[in-house]
């Protein structure tokens, strides 16, 4: 299995590359194809964990300082990087149509391929270093196809709303990633989180990015933002990957977030929860109206998160995922 942990990331990304450099006219059923074969080994990890196999594989960064980069197969890391790419997968098929005539298709469609990558390698991810470094990626990818449309005045402030919104909410992910280094309590996700200010720094760090990435309030305008966007990239990043990463960092941090932090994420969850379906109500544009409606079933997985229903909470993103992804 340690193979196919690193092909999940592997074959989207070259098929980012092979999509780039390849003839316009062919990107289309390249990109589709590449999402397929892309498909592949997250399905093969998703059946191995439901047999019960569990498999890591990574190399020292810092070994001196216990500094580790590699990727982890277990029941939680399998399910989501099986979304990720079945998702990833109707969407290309779908962009393939979408973009057909656009001279720049290629760029859209390698784009979205490199999306997938880092998305996967953020879930398979071993520890909150590894976590950090495809965290980043998802971030900048993510801009760089709400910025695509050249035509639309709106396109390029959205990507920086987006841009900048999530990137002041990742500082907390740095400080929770370095209080757990200066406490050294390690950097793998079942560490404890440290006593005093470091504890703390820890809690509302992770709370923080989860809610930056997840778009819960008050960081939730970027989402709606964000809607400048092509169609298959809304349809992307509300789904199974950017807006869902924050929720599974919860998940993943489960032991590490126990008590006070938790019971915060899942306050911010329920007022997130009633706020978007609020603002869902009051919108005109249906790509609008779908971003509140987004903001607001992640609230919920967050209130399901911090109840210590972390199952329910995947559950309910991956039924999400599909519907939403659908309905773009």
């Amino acid at each position: 299995m340690d193979a196919a942990l690193w092909l999940a990331l592997a074959l989207p990304l070259l098929g980012a590359l092979v999509v780039r450099v390849a003839p316009t006219e062919r990107s289309g059923l390249l990109a589709a194809a590449g999402a397929l074969v892309s498909a592949l080994p997250p399905w093969a990890l998703l059946a191995a964990a439901g047999a019960g196999e569990g498999a890591a594989s990574g190399f020292g960064w810092l070994p001196g300082a216990g500094l580790e980069f590699g990727l982890r197969l277990d029941g939680l890391s399998a399910a989501m990087s099986a979304t990720v790419a079945t998702v990833g997968l109707v969407v290309l098929v779908y962009a393939g149509g979408y973009f057909a005539g656009d001279p720049r298709r290629r760029a859209a469609l390698a784009g979205l391929l490199a999306f997938l990558a880092a998305m996967q390698g953020l879930v398979l991810a071993d520890g909150f270093l590894t976590l950090l470094f495809f965290w980043e990626l998802v971030g900048a990818a993510s801009a760089r196809l709400i910025a695509y449309s050249r035509d639309d005045p709106a396109a390029a402030p959205g990507a920086v709303r987006a841009f900048l919104t999530t990137r002041a909410a990742d500082v907390g992910l740095y400080l929770a990633v370095l209080a757990l280094f200066a406490a050294g309590a390690g950097l793998g996700f079942e560490s404890e989180r440290p006593e005093g200010a470091l504890g703390a720094v820890v809690g509302i760090g992770l709370v923080v990015a989860a809610m930056g990435k997840s778009a819960q309030a008050p960081l939730q305008t970027w989402l709606s933002a964000a809607m400048a966007g092509p169609t298959p990239v809304s349809a992307l990043l509300h789904s199974a990957t950017m807006v869902a990463a924050g929720v599974y960092l919860l998940v993943r941090s489960q032991e590490l977030l126990a008590g006070w932090p938790l019971e915060v994420a899942g306050w911010v969850g329920a007022l997130t929860a009633v706020a978007g379906a609020a603002i869902a109500l009051a919108q005109s544009d249906l790509k609008r109206l779908l971003a509140g409606s987004t903001t607001s079933q992640l609230g919920l997985m967050f209130v399901a998160a911090a109840v210590g229903g972390p199952a329910v909470a995947i559950f309910h993103l991956i039924a999400h995922a599909a519907g939403k992804a659908g309905l773009f």
